[in-house]
């Protein structure tokens, strides 16, 4: 009876023990794997891509509530208490702390790591307190680094990276023809799976998801470039419904991959424009404003009041309103003169002096009537003057 006795004593003492920790808990963050898909042959015969869809929805969670007991000596917290997930910062009032019911938060301080509260002077007497931290959570407070994507072939772990975002977003392993020999694994083996896992340095049980993979079976490049894109696209399209920030072309668009896609799809696989580069819309940098590319009467005025925004304009009209169409001729006819003097080509000069006029209209904002009214007669003149080279 006395050894039963202290066996009673001792199971007490450890459930006393588990309560003084935290007695309820919120849950770990969650995140959603999804539509997870293998690929072959994508940048040399042999490699593999396993591409899906990784979701850290940066949302805000207001129900997160830990609860713990804690002794206070001399109104202070003996140890801080430790959140499940991170405090999410914002401009309100981000966590609340309470002693059997009575409010202590603002006797209490966060800790860097987002996590630890501590309380000091609170006012409470010495003695065991049920402490209870509503707070607010979520992604937000975290980074893409906090979230392990590992694929295993059953127990073993082949390959590991990260989250590439804290967002809807792609995320993707490659391994080239030498990394599939030296590991040893076979296409489309059951026992190779996606995983995501929370950081265990942030969680103790930390949310984990598996995915079975779906095997995009081809032959060679040319085949898995067109599957690829095929697959991609859909990819793509799943998170433009799943992700209420963006529309419906954002990401796909008729014609190809947009750039905001592109991104997406690079962050999971840094060569997907090498393997696929067709499948994405080609994005050309003009540095003609389209007002040139497009000309009218309201985007001359819209260049000519760009230029009025310069140093060099604002100089120009310090010294006289009427300086910048005087240097405009002086020097269109100086440049003009002398190119006429050195060729005795009427039409070689002209071109030149004209050049100058339009050089002075984007400096110097002369009124663009003085240029371009007279640009039909110089090509004209020019145009005659080549004719008469080529076939005199």
């Amino acid at each position: 009876m006395k050894r039963l006795f202290f066996i009673f004593l001792l199971l007490g003492a450890i459930v006393f023990g588990y309560n003084l920790g935290t007695t309820e808990a919120a849950d770990p963050l969650t995140f959603r794997l999804e539509q997870v898909e293998a690929f072959r042959h994508v940048l040399e015969t042999g490699d593999w891509l396993i591409l899906g869809r990784l979701y850290l929805v940066p949302t805000e969670q207001t129900q997160n509530t830990d609860s713990f007991s804690v002794s206070t000596t001399g109104g202070d917290f003996d140890d801080p208490v430790t959140l499940t997930n991170n405090v999410y910062l914002t401009s309100g009032t981000d966590w609340i702390t309470e002693a059997d019911g009575t409010d202590i938060t603002d006797t209490c301080g966060l800790g860097l790591d987002l996590q630890t509260i501590t309380c000091t002077s609170t006012g409470l007497a010495d003695n065991t307190y049920a402490v209870t931290v509503a707070y607010r959570s979520g992604w937000n407070a975290y980074s893409a680094g906090d979230v392990f994507v590992r694929l295993y072939d059953a127990s073993t772990l082949l390959v590991e990276r990260t989250a590439a975002r804290v967002s809807y977003g792609l995320v993707g392993i490659y391994l080239s023809a030498s990394d599939v020999a030296s590991l040893g694994v076979t296409w489309g083996d059951s026992n190779i799976v996606l995983t995501a896992l929370g950081t265990p340095n942030e969680w103790a049980g930390a949310y984990l998801t598996t995915k079975a993979i779906t095997w995009q079976a081809t032959a060679n490049l040319d085949a898995t470039a067109t599957t690829l894109t095929t697959r991609l696209r859909l990819l793509l399209g799943a998170i433009e419904q799943d992700d209420s920030t963006v529309d419906s072309g954002d990401y796909v668009g008729a014609l190809g991959i947009t750039d905001a896609g592109a991104q997406l799809a690079v962050d999971a696989f840094v060569f997907m424009k090498t393997a696929i580069p067709e499948a994405f819309l080609t994005t050309t940098f003009s540095p003609v404003p389209t007002a040139v590319t497009t000309p009218n009467a309201t985007s001359f005025e819209a260049i000519q009041t760009d230029v009025e925004g310069t140093s060099i304009y604002s100089s120009i009209q310090a010294i006289n309103p009427m300086a910048g169409i005087v240097i405009a001729l002086i020097g269109s006819f100086f440049f003009g003169g002398l190119a006429f003097v050195k060729t005795r080509n009427v039409p070689i000069s002209a071109l030149i002096w004209y050049v100058c006029l339009v050089g002075a209209w984007l400096l110097f904002a002369i009124p663009f009537q003085v240029v371009f009214l007279p640009a039909a007669a110089i090509i004209a003149l020019f145009f005659g003057w080549v004719a008469r080279k080529v076939f005199d």
